[in-house]
């Protein structure tokens, strides 16, 4: 059985798509999953996320769990192997104002940013090696972004990881995912168990038990 991890929708056309998936191909679509792709290149993976460049929706970037980060800038036709190494990558965000600007995140290692596609990259750390999980950035300033990890605290940044702030407010959890609002930097929502959201970048924070304790795997913000 097929377990689809992870689905990103293009922000300048809502119809043009990407899903990936645990032991499965790349799928794209440009009507909303009324007709798709299967794209048999690069291979049938342990796929963990996708991004998609705001700029331009053939601009992707893709992880797999104990492989490569592979990116494509003709929706997935043809497609490169970064060798920025063979880790547990869990999630990769791509700027919305420069493609080539891009953060990934490995289990059990470290974040890592890009500023030109992955040809080179830098190992940020600072923040230690954790079981990172996910990783944001935001639409209005490449420099402010948030990771999580399985177990551990929630970590933002507002020059592109060169320092950074471990937010303890939340508390030490198994957080899953995270996202920024595009037009506000400040507001934005993490889930683990419950539902967190915040207004202030985690200064303060609102746990939210109404939809229950539940295992919660991504979240999205407008």
């Amino acid at each position: 059985m097929l377990r689809r991890r992870m689905l990103y929708k293009s922000a300048t056309n809502l119809l043009i798509q990407t899903a990936v998936a645990i032991r499965a191909y790349i799928h794209t679509t440009t009507d909303e999953w009324a007709t798709f792709t299967e794209h048999t290149v690069p291979g049938s993976e342990i796929w963990q996320s996708v991004a998609i460049s705001a700029s331009n929706p053939l601009i992707q970037t893709a992880t797999i769990n104990g492989n490569y980060i592979y990116t494509t800038t003709d929706g997935w036709a043809t497609f490169t192997r970064c060798t920025i190494g063979n880790w547990y990558w869990k999630s990769v965000a791509i700027s919305a104002s420069n493609p080539l600007i891009q953060t990934a995140v490995a289990c059990g290692n470290s974040i890592y940013t890009t500023t030109d596609g992955w040809a080179t990259f830098t190992r940020r750390t600072g923040p230690g090696n954790r079981n990172w999980q996910s990783v944001a950035i935001s639409a209005s300033n490449p420099l402010i972004q948030t990771a999580t990890p399985y177990g551990g605290y929630i970590y933002t940044t507002t020059d592109g990881w060169a320092t950074f702030t471990e937010r303890t407010g939340p508390g030490s959890r198994s957080w899953r995912s995270v996202a920024i609002s595009a037009s506000n930097p400040l507001i934005q929502t993490a889930v683990c168990n419950y539902i967190y959201t915040t207004t202030d970048g985690w200064v303060t924070f609102t746990e939210h038990t109404g939809p229950g304790i539940r295992s919660w795997w991504s979240v999205a913000v407008n």
